[in-house]
């Protein structure tokens, strides 16, 4: 019903390896998380949950099994140091850099990212600029100590990208 009223649902599934791996919790952490992939059109998962989620061994293998879902459009693995690279259904390929800044707290970065990649994307900003915008919001994130103290905004987001934000 939600899908025939055009909603869609991005899913970061911010697993714990310990959950997934604890032999009287893991099936039931397994279903849960497969039926909520199963209905996801965004998928934001970092590169040990991409692997432990589908069980491959290597990145292509993992995302190509992700896209056996239907409902699934884009996919933004996040890499830590190295950045997030962005599928889409495509077949599309988008590698995003992080921005040098002074970290201070990475708590919250992840998720400050991913706010910021789905608000660009609603905005109607291509993938590239998207991504671009997810990096420069976790950066601001990660120069304040704490998960939400970062003084992010839209127009914080474009002076980092333009390289004229100060903490």
């Amino acid at each position: 019903a939600m899908r025939a009223q055009g909603t869609k649902i991005s899913f970061d599934p911010n697993v714990r390896t310990e959950h997934l791996t604890n032999p009287t919790k893991s099936k039931e952490c397994f279903d849960i998380i497969h039926s909520v992939l199963s209905i996801t059109s965004i998928f934001e998962p970092g590169m040990d949950e991409l692997l432990l989620i589908t069980g491959e061994k290597d990145v292509d293998a993992a995302v190509k099994k992700c896209f056996e879902n239907e409902s699934l459009e884009i996919l933004m693995l996040k890499m830590g140091s190295k950045g997030t690279r962005v599928f889409t259904r495509d077949g599309k390929v988008t590698d995003q850099g992080l921005f040098t800044v002074t970290s201070k707290d990475p708590t919250g970065a992840g998720d400050t990212s991913d706010a910021a990649f789905l608000c660009s994307l609603l905005e109607g900003r291509s993938i590239e600029e998207s991504s671009k915008r997810a990096a420069a919001a976790g950066a601001i994130n990660v120069m304040a100590f704490g998960p939400m103290e970062g003084r992010i905004s839209p127009e914080n987001i474009d002076r980092m990208i333009a390289g004229t934000f100060t903490a």
